[in-house]
Order: C-alpha cells, then structure tokens, then sequence
C-alpha cells in the first residue's frame, strides 16, 4: 500500500495501482485528476477572504485549499475588478450601437416597400388604362 504525506499525517492512498510500460523497466502512479472550482464557489471564497471574518488559513482548511490559491483568486479578482464596471458600459454602447443600425435598415426596408408598392400601383393603373 502506498501512503501520502499530508497535514502531518500519512494517509494510504486508496486504489492506486502501479503501471508498466512496454518495457516493464519503468512504472508509475497515475496522476490525480485536477480540480475545477466554478466562478461562483472562487467568489465565495474570495469575498470571504477579504471580509476578514476568519483567516485565510481557516478558509483554506475549510475548504481544502492551498493559500497561494485563494491569494492568486484575491489577486485576480482586485486586478479584475475594474472591467467589472467597463464591461457593462461597453456592451450598452454595443448595443445602442446595434440598435441604431437595425433602425436603419429598418427605415431603408420600409422605403423599399413603399416604392414597390407605388410602383405595383402604377403597373395595375396603366393595365387598367390599356
């Protein structure tokens, strides 16, 4: 059995099995699977960091996570901060941008039908006429 050491403990470490290659000179653990902490659970985390309500060890324990971490997400997240703000202007302006440009071709749509029509109009008067 094959132990870790961690926290000051050993821990066996459960299912491992030992891999060969072609050769059967060389083997190896396989690698644990990384994990993925969604955007939210990173904001809770971080947003408790910086309250200051209990230390950024205590939420590392907590939450099984290393400090340089949650110090790289608090990092991230004060750099960050600012496009919060930009973003929503940015995508207003895209918008209105984009809102002007469909009045457009809306109004140039609305020509177009109307001269159809006018000339529809003028094509039935003069078959009537003949």
């Amino acid at each position: 059995m094959f132990y870790l050491y961690c926290h000051r403990k050993f821990r066996p470490l459960p299912n491992i099995r030992l891999c060969y290659n072609d050769n059967l000179t060389e083997r190896s653990i396989p690698m644990a699977k990384r994990r993925k902490f969604t955007p939210k659970f990173k904001a809770e985390v971080v947003l408790e960091a910086l309250r200051g309500e209990t230390s950024q060890a205590e939420l590392c324990r907590r939450y099984n996570l290393s400090e340089n971490q949650v110090s790289t997400w608090k990092r991230q997240l004060l750099e960050n901060a600012a496009t919060l703000f930009e973003s929503n202007r940015k995508q207003s302006d895209a918008s209105t941008e984009r809102i002007v440009q469909l009045e457009q071709l809306a109004g140039r749509l609305t020509q177009a039908v109307d001269i159809q029509k006018k000339a529809l109009d003028w094509v039935a008067l003069n078959r009537s006429e003949e």
